[in-house]
């Protein structure tokens, strides 16, 4: 499968580049976050179809690869958000075909090289939040910020987890 990739020449270029491994199948709605030279890809969705895999670009080696954990992951879902924070990936939200979702897992076990042993968790958080997709978040600090998405009607709020207490902080926009 061919792919584009940018080029570190001066001027903006792409050029196709041939990538080894098995690449995710095709897919909307997922998420990508960098880690290293690696970059992550968690769920999203294609025809009636929700995936909950992990895999990785190695953009060094120019290599797809699974990632296996332990634990009990997420469900299959798509529009959700994921940051990380440390050597942890927190995922929130999204979709599953039939429910806006509010939940929040957090995959531990991360560093630069993505390599060691990856496990799910559910931690306990405190605060309410609303369920949605389509969201965005990014984190600052040792917080995961939540802003807008969906859920019956636009949200227009900012929800803040502040992932050393677990707690959630909303405030209106």
């Amino acid at each position: 499968m061919a792919e584009a990739t940018p080029t570190d020449s001066p001027q903006p270029d792409w050029v196709l580049a041939k990538l080894a491994g098995t690449p995710p199948s095709g897919r909307s709605g997922h998420t990508s976050t960098c880690i290293g030279r690696r970059v992550v890809i968690f769920g999203g969705g294609g025809e009636s179809v929700y995936y909950n895999d992990l895999l990785a670009l190695d953009t060094g080696e120019m290599r797809w690869s699974s990632i296996k954990s332990t634990g009990k992951g997420p469900e299959g879902r798509a529009y959700h958000s994921t940051v990380r924070i440390g050597s942890q990936l927190f995922i929130f939200g999204g979709w599953k075909g039939d429910k806006f979702l509010n939940d929040l897992y957090v995959l531990s076990g991360f560093t630069a090289e993505c390599k060691g042993e990856f496990r799910w968790s559910t931690p306990t958080t405190h605060g309410h939040v609303t369920a949605r997709a389509y969201h965005t978040s990014t984190a600052v600090g040792s917080s995961m910020l939540v802003f807008g998405g969906w859920f019956t009607d636009f949200c227009n709020d900012l929800m803040v987890l502040n992932t050393l207490t677990m707690e959630w902080v909303v405030q209106p926009v």
